[in-house]
């Protein structure tokens, strides 16, 4: 809980309402990571889309916080079943498994429906990218995995990469530290355009 204490007092008011959105492909360490974050005494709630599909993520709340985790998939004939929750989410927490490099490409190709989504494309939405399992020897580096995933060509959004354990929770609090300054600095009151480009410009997302 002290990485949401803390969390919550880098956004500078634990009444303003935020939902993060946990995405990332089947096995990344959503679940692990939702595990290590959420308070014991928190509950773990079910939630399904509005697709009727047999898809299932997992939210719990924290004061004004709602981290929902869902696995990024695409439904033959109904699109993302997941869409209608982007609408609504202040910031994206990606994670990935930094050790398994055969599926990479995969995730790159969903990193980009993520970015086209139209729900997604021309929203300020901060994209923390957690590259978990980074204690591993065959785990790739936060460094080359924003060039494998070319993230460089991120426009008008702050991204971070940042290597992590879900199972120990190493890594959390800088990657929650920076993620909650983004947060303070894009949500409202609203910014004027210069603020806005100075912020879009000094994201840097590799360390």
């Amino acid at each position: 809980m002290a990485w949401l204490t803390r969390f919550t007092w880098l956004l500078g008011d634990k009444y303003t309402k935020t939902n993060l959105l946990v995405v990332g492909l089947l096995n990344s360490g959503k679940t692990t990571f939702m595990s290590q974050v959420k308070p014991p005494e928190t509950k773990m709630l079910v939630v399904t889309p509005t697709i009727p599909q047999s898809f299932r993520g997992e939210k719990f709340h924290f004061q004004a916080l709602t981290f929902m985790a869902i696995d990024l998939c695409e439904v033959a004939g109904f699109g993302n079943p997941w869409e209608d929750y982007y609408k609504h989410c202040h910031a994206f927490i990606f994670v990935v498994d930094s050790t398994d490099r055969y599926n990479i490409s995969e995730v790159k190709r969903q990193v980009n429906q993520l970015l086209t989504n139209p729900c997604v494309a021309d929203r300020d939405l901060p994209i923390l990218f957690l590259a978990n399992k980074s204690d591993r020897s065959e785990a790739v580096p936060p460094l080359q995995l924003a060039d494998m995933l070319d993230l460089k060509k991120i426009q008008f959004k702050p991204w971070h990469v940042h290597g992590c354990d879900s199972l120990t929770g190493d890594g959390f609090n800088e990657a929650f530290d920076w993620l909650g300054r983004q947060l303070r600095l894009l949500r409202p009151p609203r910014l004027s355009g210069a603020e806005s480009m100075t912020i879009r410009s000094s994201a840097s997302g590799n360390q």
